[in-house]
């Protein structure tokens, strides 16, 4: 089901057009008017459209009332070329002099007459910024089309009822060759309801529930439910349970199950609703219009609680109940439209707990996050050359904890489902590349599944090229018998056969009858070649490790390059071959540049910059738009993921960060508890938007700091410059200090793997102030706990580069290479060349310009970039400061170190001769 999803994906990138493109905008009047029109009335003569062939889209037959519709055509638009244009704009009034005002129905109708040669064309309507009708024409033929769409937008009524902007796009070409002209007609019917109508539907079902029930659970599938009040059950009396749905789609399905569970000790239980909250739903919507652009805010939020008591054999049990629900969606246009981003979140959460007076018989704890982000972008570069970019990325999440007496179980999925696009419009021709992807991760106590899709593609004047095709599955259980498989009784993954089917189209323009050959592989050398054209192909996959790899082996499919592929610095990180080395700096985004302070001024708090997805998203972005760099790190501190854990913090103006209840016992250790990634997801969204803005042009990097260095904030309440306490509690409470590095290095290494699932590239590790213990002590309280987080991380995220950065690591950078991470951070006191030497070839290094080079004449920079980059190598080494970008820094002399940086050419033969001021 996936697969043939995302090759529907494929074609779609294919014939990738802009979202909200524009003809020549003809001067409005009243477009909205009520009196009949022709059905294919359009600025060109009868006799040129002669003898036209007629289509209609195919869809579910609408079923209409009897009543007699008030039609009107709400916009007429002749389409030519629409490349980079804003699109058309109506003026929309829900109708007046209609007799009645209570519709039964309302149906959008599309017509669009061509003539001459063109292509089918992908079209939409927009009303108010909602997206009503998606569709695509067929491809006109000699004599001329007429293509007609009908939908059912009653369940818009609400929006249908107010004064909006209506605006239409359909994405067309026109040149010597290409001159077929859409003329388009935008009609609204609207069909009053008959006399008997009711908008109310009501099911129901009596029923009586014996007197002897201890719990009941109301099981509800629906697409909506608001009210969900329930009064007193257990009186022995018959009792009708309805819902009701109004004004709302054609069919809703509701699904109810009432579990009850009876007590086969009691003739009769006894029960007491003790409080019930029920908040209304909350509601609020912003808009800012400029012209054809601007942004739209809606947000949504209710909560219900309850808690009561039954009676029972059981003894006396109490239950307390939560739910939570919040939606918010964002919107923008930008650049006469052509800039559109849609951000939407949903996120539920739900708590059960019950105990007697004595003890807890048990809770269920669920997390529900939904997430639906669109990016798309298109930009005339002159020349008649037009860019387009979209990014679509899906996500869900789940997670659910129940425990009990009997123990306790954790289950959690993930589902992320990402597709890029670039398509370049130059010279009448079309060309670019797509991307699909999607990571399904399920783990429960007895089973793990994982399910990874890759799908890259090349789109040039000779069809669509695959570049790679990748579909990964993996099972783990610790069951011997797993769906029929047996399992051999030490080995925890499942070996058994699995049937795939794959079916999909391949696009070729100057082949169309081209027979592909593909070589598939499984398990150890086991190939099977197969044949196929524009067809389905089934196969049976003998015993393996459920992992699947595709190549193709045709001269004419198969793409040789790097245009998908990872970033610079990760193949830096990784040791690979790269022709220059890839730059960032540290601390990149801050005070020294114009724009952030302008930023901080308007938000003055740092955790409100630093805790804030949109403000995060924009802060990290500020120097990739100025200055371009290989890589682009999140705005965040080190100390961002304290709260989640139990230890909460402020940062005052001069103290800087302050620990509010420094751990210094036992008891304090107490305090802290697992992780809870619900008060982090602006760090999960702000890398997931940050991954599909930069795409794969640069690395998005995460951070955290080291266990070594968090302890000595939340030991000595905050920063020092002595760090006795924590320094002494290693010879007077070591037990104590020990505790709380092993709480934090799972917390740390859980912290990595969220961001690295967010869309992080690579991540560093900041152990600021592990320079201040002598080399043994290192030894004992901070390097085997790095080691723990690097195990961790690397058994879940194998192919993320771990980058380990100290302050004053000089005596340290052995000890460092040890730990397991692939790259080492050097800062500016350590020479280059020695740092080389010492860690040897086999390992990757990152650094380490003095940052006071930068208040330096532009010509001793370059010097110094070349010095460091010669005694680095080509090979392993990722360009940076040998710590952060200091305050007051120069923004030029940032901006001509990534330029020197571009400027390397390790494939020259001369190094030095990058630019100079």
């Amino acid at each position: 089901m996936a697969l043939s999803q995302l090759f529907s994906l494929l074609l779609s990138f294919t014939f990738l057009q802009p979202l909200l493109s524009a003809a020549h905008l003809r001067p409005r009047t009243s477009l909205l008017r009520s009196h009949p029109i022709s059905e294919h009335a359009s600025s060109y003569s009868t006799s040129e459209v002669a003898h036209p062939t007629t289509y209609f889209e195919v869809t579910r037959p609408i079923q209409l009332p009897k009543t007699r519709p008030c039609s009107y055509v709400v916009l007429q638009h002749d389409f030519a070329s629409t490349y980079g244009k804003p699109p058309v704009l109506a003026n929309y009034k829900p109708p007046s002099d209609c007799p009645s005002q209570d519709f039964a129905r309302i149906v959008l109708e599309w017509t669009a007459t061509c003539k001459g040669r063109q292509f089918d064309r992908i079209f939409g309507v927009w009303l108010g910024g909602v997206e009503i009708l998606r569709s695509c024409t067929a491809e006109p033929r000699a004599t001329g089309i007429v293509w007609t769409v009908k939908k059912d937008i009653t369940s818009y009524y609400s929006l249908l009822m107010e004064e909006q902007t209506m605006a239409v796009y359909l994405g067309n070409i026109i040149d010597s060759t290409y001159t077929g002209i859409y003329h388009v007609t935008v009609k609204i019917h609207f069909y009053p309801a008959e006399e008997n109508h009711n908008a109310t539907d009501v099911e129901g079902k009596e029923f009586k529930i014996p007197q002897n029930a201890y719990r009941a659970v109301l099981e509800v599938y629906v697409s909506f439910q608001e009210n969900d009040d329930f009064g007193k059950l257990l009186d022995g009396k018959s009792h009708r349970l309805a819902f009701s749905v109004t004004n709302a789609l054609n069919v809703w399905y509701i699904d109810a199950n009432l579990h009850i569970w009876l007590d086969k000790k009691s003739v009769k239980t006894q029960g007491k609703l003790l409080k019930h909250s029920s908040s209304p739903l909350s509601l609020t919507l912003l808009s800012n219009v400029a012209g054809s652009d601007g942004s739209f805010v809606a947000n949504a939020s209710r909560s219900v609680a309850s808690s009561g008591w039954v009676k029972s054999s059981h003894g006396v049990i109490t239950t307390k109940s939560r739910q939570e629900f919040k939606y918010s969606n964002a919107m923008k246009l930008g650049k006469d439209g052509n800039l559109q981003i849609v951000n939407q979140r949903i996120h539920s959460k739900g708590s059960l707990g019950s105990k007697t007076p004595s003890s807890s018989v048990g809770s269920t704890k669920l997390f529900r996050n939904f997430r639906l982000y669109m990016y798309s972008d298109n930009n005339e570069k002159g020349n008649g050359t037009v860019e387009s970019r979209a990014n679509v990325a899906l996500d869900i999440s789940e997670k659910s904890r129940t425990t009990s007496r009997y123990g306790s179980s954790v289950h959690r999925l993930k589902n992320t489902q990402n597709a890029h696009g670039y398509l370049v419009y130059k010279d009448k021709m079309i060309s670019g590349w797509g991307k699909t992807k999607q990571d399904y991760h399920y783990s429960g106590n007895k089973l793990c599944y994982s399910r990874n899709f890759l799908l890259q593609f090349l789109h040039s004047g000779s069809g669509l090229e695959i570049i790679e095709l990748v579909y990964a599955l993996e099972f783990s259980t610790h069951r011997k018998v797993q769906w029929g498989c047996v399992l051999p009784q030490a080995s925890p993954r499942i070996h058994c056969p699995l049937r795939i089917s794959f079916s999909f189209w391949y696009i070729s323009c100057p082949l169309v009858c081209n027979i592909l050959s593909w070589k598939f592989h499984v398990a150890k050398y086991v190939r099977v070649f197969m044949c196929l054209a524009i067809e389905s192909i089934s196969f049976l996959v003998a015993p393996f490790e459920a992992r699947l790899m595709w190549e193709a082996e045709t001269q004419d499919l198969f793409f040789v390059g790097d245009l998908i592929s990872d970033p610079l610095l990760v193949k830096a990180a990784r040791g690979d071959p790269v022709n220059r080395p890839p730059a960032w700096m540290m601390r990149q985004a801050g005070r020294y540049m114009a724009v952030y302070r302008k930023l901080a001024e308007k938000y003055p708090s740092f955790r409100e910059r630093s805790e804030t997805t949109d403000l995060i998203v924009q802060i990290s972005l500020q120097p990739w738009e100025a200055f371009r760099p290989d890589g682009v790190i999140i705005f965040s501190d080190i100390l961002t993921p304290l709260p989640a854990f139990g230890v909460n913090f402020d940062i005052e103006e001069v103290r800087g960060p302050v620990i509010q209840s420094p751990i210094r016992s036992e008891e304090d250790l107490k305090t802290l508890h697992p992780i809870d990634f619900e008060k982090l997801q602006f760090v999960g969204e702000s890398l997931q938007i940050l991954r599909k803005q930069v795409g794969e042009q640069a690395a998005v990097l995460g951070f955290v700091g080291a266990p070594w260095t968090i302890a000595t904030y939340i030991v000595e309440g905050g920063t020092t410059r002595t760090y006795t306490t924590i320094k002494s509690m290693c010879h007077t409470s070591p037990h104590l200090l020990r505790g709380l590095l092993s709480h934090l290095t799972k917390a740390i290494a859980e912290y990595i793997i969220f961001q690295v699932e967010s869309g992080a590239h690579c991540i560093q590790i900041f152990d600021s102030w592990g320079g201040q213990l002598p080399p043994d002590m290192w030894d004992t309280w901070s390097k085997p706990y790095i080691n723990e987080i690097v195990r961790v991380v690397k058994e879940k995220c194998p192919q993320t580069p771990l980058v380990l950065y100290i302050n004053g690591n000089g005596g340290l950078l052995e000890r460092m290479k040890g730990t397991g991470v692939d790259v080492i951070g050097l800062d500016w006191t350590v020479d280059m060349a020695d740092g080389r030497r010492r860690l040897g070839s086999d390992i990757s290094i990152q650094g380490n310009v003095d940052p006071a080079c930068l208040f330096s004449p532009l010509p001793a920079l370059t010097n110094e970039i070349n010095r460091v980059v010669s005694c680095a190598g080509r090979k392993g080494h990722i360009l940076n400061l040998g710590h952060g970008v200091l305050v007051g820094t120069p923004e030029e002399a940032v901006a001509h170190f990534f330029d020197v940086a571009r400027s390397i050419n390790f494939d020259s033969q001369v190094d030095n001769h990058a630019m100079v001021a």
